[in-house]
Order: C-alpha cells, then sequence, then structure tokens
C-alpha cells in the first residue's frame, strides 16, 4: 500500500505531538509564564508548608529550597483553607514572586467543604498570581480513592497551565513512619514531598527564573 507525502508528514507530526506530551517535563503539557520571571519563590499553603511536625530547618519549604539550590519563602498558614487563602492572597502577589508553589486542600477537606468550592477557590488563586507574572505549581493529593481530590487537583493544573505535583501524599498520609502525629508529616515525609516537588518543578526553573 502506498502513502502519500502528505499522509506521511500527518504521521510524524502526530508522533512528535504524542511524544512531547509524554516526555513534557511537569507531565501535563502547557506551563502558563514559564520560565518565571524571577527567581523568587513562595510557597503558599497550609500547616504542612508552615511547619508543623517538622524539626527546625526541616519545614517543607526549606527542604525545597536545598534540593532546588534557592531560598523558598515559607507563607504557610496552619488551618488555612483555600478559603482563607484567597483572604490574603495580595499579600503573596505584594512579593512579586516568580513562582508560587500552592499547598492547600487539605483543611477544606477535613472541614467537610463541598469540593466544588474548593476547585473553585483554587482557580480563583492561580488565575490571580498568574495574571501577576509568576508561574504556579500545584500540589495535589488523594485522601482515599472516592474523594475526588485527585482529579479535582489535575483539572485545576490542565484548566489554568500549572505544574502539577500528583498525589504528593501518596505512602505518607497512612505511614506511622512517616508521621509526627494522625495528620502531619515528620522530617522524612517532608523530605519525600520535597522531592516530589522538586522533580516537578525543577525542569521549569530555567532562565530568568
Amino acid at each position: 500500500m502506498r502513502v502519500s507525502k502528505r499522509g506521511l508528514w500527518i504521521g510524524a507530526a502526530a508522533a512528535a505531538a504524542t511524544a512531547a506530551w509524554l516526555f513534557w517535563p511537569s507531565g501535563e503539557g502547557y506551563v502558563a509564564n514559564a520560565p518565571p520571571p524571577n527567581p523568587t519563590l513562595v510557597m503558599l499553603g497550609d500547616s504542612m508548608t508552615s511547619g508543623v511536625g517538622a524539626s527546625a530547618g526541616q519545614e517543607l519549604p526549606a527542604q525545597l529550597g536545598r534540593l532546588l539550590g534557592r531560598e523558598v519563602v515559607n507563607r504557610g498558614a496552619p488551618g488555612e483553607t483555600t478559603a482563607d487563602a484567597l483572604k490574603r492572597l495580595e499579600a503573596i502577589v505584594a512579593l512579586r514572586p516568580g513562582t508560587v508553589v500552592i499547598f492547600l486542600g487539605g483543611n477544606d477537606r477535613l472541614q467537610k467543604r463541598p469540593i466544588a468550592e474548593t476547585e473553585s477557590d483554587l482557580g480563583r488563586i492561580v488565575e490571580r498570581l498568574q495574571a501577576a507574572g509568576a508561574m504556579v505549581a500545584l500540589v495535589g493529593f488523594q485522601g482515599t480513592p472516592w474523594d475526588g481530590y485527585g482529579s479535582m487537583f489535575k483539572r485545576v493544573a490542565r484548566k489554568h497551565g500549572c505544574v502539577l505535583v500528583p498525589d504528593a501524599l501518596e505512602g505518607i498520609l497512612f505511614s506511622p513512619q512517616m508521621k509526627f502525629d494522625p495528620i502531619h508529616p515528620n522530617d522524612k515525609g517532608y523530605a519525600l514531598i520535597a522531592q516530589r516537588i522538586a522533580k516537578r518543578l525543577g525542569p521549569h526553573l530555567q532562565a530568568g527564573g
């Protein structure tokens, strides 16, 4: 069977597109504002960001910063939901970050907020940060196979063009060896989360960021 040159070109283009999708560094496709406009990196989150359960100097942002070779500004607030984060978002924007890592949603789940509200809040947070010029990385998790959080984080990341760190708590959430208390990781648990974030985020921190 003869194949036209046009057919060969279309086939090659399709193969290239598939390869680009499969081997894109972040795993989620297009990332808005990448590479970031400046090296300032902020982590926005709750108690897992602020450092509950970590030894001094072993907080998640500190461990992530060592892996990436740069300071990560810790803007974690214990007990914070995505709705709470929206209220202090302008203070984050005022830092003029080139990159923001968002690790939120755990308290939304604990407080049994409707997941649709959490998804909407996350979308608004991402949109505001991207409008200010920042590249955004979204740290996701899945508490149980049926809670819907894993899929929700994927939808937000794909819709808005975020670096996605999927299921960052895998092997931690239900592992006593990785936990400080029933909710928070210990130093070892935070180290694993930091490694997962660095693996996804690192390839996008190029010139200028």
